[in-house]
């Protein structure tokens, strides 16, 4: 058959490529095969990607190890290039990246606070960019997350129910910029806390699906 390689460097300093020297699959080199071939020489050199770093502030009694930063192509929210977890002091940096702009997720999930974009930003369209050149060492890159609402609550249900199994559907009135629907897990005394809410109106949905 035919086939294409990819050589990852994600996060250990190079850049990733395809197979030859190519930044994405579509403009690989493709390598066909027949029955029981063996192809050699099949070979890659590396070169070092660009890095971002910077620290990240939290409220009290956010969990840093809880807290994740990635970086996006300026044309896709979704084709995330990096994506590193926040060292115990707050630091980060992600690396392998190629010369061109990112957005920057701070990413606070299931945290006290906030998820925001650089600088400061509810959504990846409202992102500011970072640049960077081809080898470049950017540092600087700083978020400071801020604390969200929170909604909390003890359920009761009847004798034999497992509330383990019931789960919190946490669902804004209108959209919200940035804001992802979640389930939150109940406790087995029925109390359950949904944290890092933005500012807005919800509605609540108990779940006691198989339950």
């Amino acid at each position: 058959g035919s086939y294409k390689l990819k050589f990852q460097g994600d996060n250990n300093g190079a850049v990733t490529q395809w197979y030859n020297n190519a930044a994405t699959f579509a403009d690989a080199t493709a390598l066909d095969l027949a029955r029981g071939q063996d192809l050699s020489g099949i070979n890659a050199t590396m070169v070092k990607g660009a890095s971002i770093s910077g620290k990240v502030a939290v409220p009290s009694g956010v969990d840093l190890s809880n807290v994740r930063v990635s970086a996006f192509p300026l044309d896709s929210q979704y084709a995330q290039t990096g994506n590193v977890q926040v060292s115990s002091d707050g630091s980060y940096q992600l690396t392998g990246l190629r010369a061109g702009s990112y957005k920057l997720q701070f990413s606070a999930y299931q945290t006290a606070a906030l998820t925001q974009w650089y600088k400061n930003a509810a959504s990846f369209s409202t992102a500011t960019p970072v640049a960077v050149t081809a080898g470049q060492e950017l540092t600087g890159v700083d978020a400071a997350l801020v604390k969200g609402a929170s909604i909390s609550g003890k359920i009761t249900a009847p004798a034999g129910v497992n509330l383990s199994a019931v789960s919190v559907n946490v669902q804004p009135t209108e959209p919200i910029d940035g804001f992802v629907p979640s389930y939150v897990p109940v406790a087995a005394d029925g109390t359950y806390r949904a944290s890092g809410l933005p500012a807005g109106s919800y509605k609540l949905e108990f779940s006691g699906s198989n339950s």
